[in-house]
Parts: C-alpha cells; sequence; structure tokens
C-alpha cells in the first residue's frame, strides 16, 4: 500500500486502548453510543456506554514513512479472546 496524501511506503502499527493495567487494540464500533444504562448501572460499570452485542472490528493504523501521515482500517474482526473495553 501506498500513502494516500503524498505515495510514500506505509508501515504497519495499531493504537492502543489503555485501561487499568492493562493494553488491548482499539476498535471501531458500529452505529452510536448507546447510553441506556441506568447511572447507577454507569457507576457500578465504570463506564457510560454500553457496548453489548456491537459489530467491533480492531483498528489497524498504517503510518507514512516520508511523511508521518496516518491511515486507519477496521477491517479485521478482533482476535479470538480480544477484550473489548467494557463488555
Amino acid at each position: 500500500m501506498k500513502c494516500t496524501a503524498c505515495g510514500g511506503a506505509l508501515e504497519d502499527g495499531f493504537l492502543p486502548d489503555m485501561g487499568h493495567a492493562q493494553v488491548w487494540a482499539a476498535v471501531w464500533v458500529a452505529g452510536h453510543p448507546s447510553t441506556k444504562m441506568s447511572f447507577w448501572e454507569r457507576f457500578r460499570s465504570g463506564g457510560g456506554v454500553s457496548l453489548e452485542e456491537v459489530e467491533a472490528r480492531t483498528i489497524d493504523a498504517k503510518r507514512c514513512t516520508a511523511c508521518g501521515h496516518l491511515e486507519l482500517y477496521a477491517t479485521r474482526p478482533p482476535e479470538p479472546g480480544t477484550h473489548v473495553a467494557g463488555t
């Protein structure tokens, strides 16, 4: 693949999603964030967005070695056993 900004070479990478003493690969989630949880459900879970039964894709990042431009692709489902934060 070539950079869409300058035509340079792209190198593979990923965006880390960091939690409490853990790091995951960031994911793209289809649709809009659901906040159908009550205040107390959000308080107990430590979050404000429900991620139950969502379509998720791992975010692959490609960086141009010439100009530094980043391109993001979300084509792969998360690897088996991968934790989607909040689920």
